[in-house]
């Protein structure tokens, strides 16, 4: 049970420092630690009515959730970062600052696991106004897919697009607004807060299982893409396919 504590705190702080292949392998000791506990279990006895066996797997269950949050933590500040202009070199300096009013001793951040990702993704969620704050715009080039942000009194090209918010008619499982950038990677978020597969995405197009009316009009809508839709007989639903 201890090494399945170990391997459950190892992940907090590699989350901590958004180091997903550490979490990642402090996520994997802890559930071998939980697994050896139902093995080392009373094979007369039922490992659902063992405390440490259900502790041990409660740690690993845990630390599988840190490990997610690390990867999903590292994957928005290398898009703050893209987004900000700034040089290569100046990467850590930005994601440790980033870090630091996540996680600092002033942060504000609960203990809890779930009030922990709520917090983060609210905070990840104000690039707009931090951009805004410093004098920044953020745009999507329509040619590359590329994303950058632009100093408000500068002029850019016709390739470049101010991206903004597109609050679709959609609502989450919770009964939350799905709101999403009108990029082709808010596209992508709207359809898994659907539930809709994407088979196919990166920085120019992206290609769902779903022709359902109802979300290729909501594509549509956001008037940032071409929007194909192919049916299929033969599987459950078509597909629709966007690009810039």
């Amino acid at each position: 049970m201890d090494e399945a504590e170990d391997g459950r705190d190892n992940a907090q702080e590699a989350f901590q420092n958004a180091d997903p292949e550490e979490a990642e392998k402090a996520a994997d000791q802890a559930r071998d630690a939980a697994e050896e506990a139902y093995d080392i279990c009373d094979p007369h006895e039922n490992p659902e009515d063992n405390d440490k066996v259900q502790e041990a797997e409660d740690y690993a269950d845990e630390a599988e959730e840190f490990a997610e949050l690390a990867k999903e933590l590292e994957e928005e500040i290398q898009q703050l970062f893209e987004e900000s202009g700034l040089d290569e070199e100046d990467y850590e300096d930005f994601k440790q600052g980033l870090l630091d009013e996540l996680f600092g001793e002033d942060s504000d951040f609960s203990e809890e696991l779930t009030e922990r990702e709520k917090r983060i993704k609210e905070k990840i969620k104000r690039r707009d106004s931090l951009m805004q704050g410093r004098g920044l715009i953020r745009c999507v080039n329509w040619e590359t897919g590329a994303i950058k942000a632009f100093p408000e009194n500068e002029t850019i090209g016709d390739t470049w697009i101010q991206i903004t918010q597109f609050f679709s008619p959609f609502e989450t499982k919770n009964g939350k607004q799905i709101v999403v950038d009108r990029t082709i990677a808010g596209a992508v978020e709207m359809a898994k807060g659907l539930g809709i597969k994407v088979l196919h995405s990166n920085k120019k197009e992206a290609k769902f299982e779903s022709d359902k009316a109802d979300f290729v009009d909501a594509l549509k809508k956001m008037r940032m893409f071409q929007v194909r839709s192919t049916g299929n007989l033969a599987v459950k639903d078509g597909t629709t396919e966007i690009k810039y």
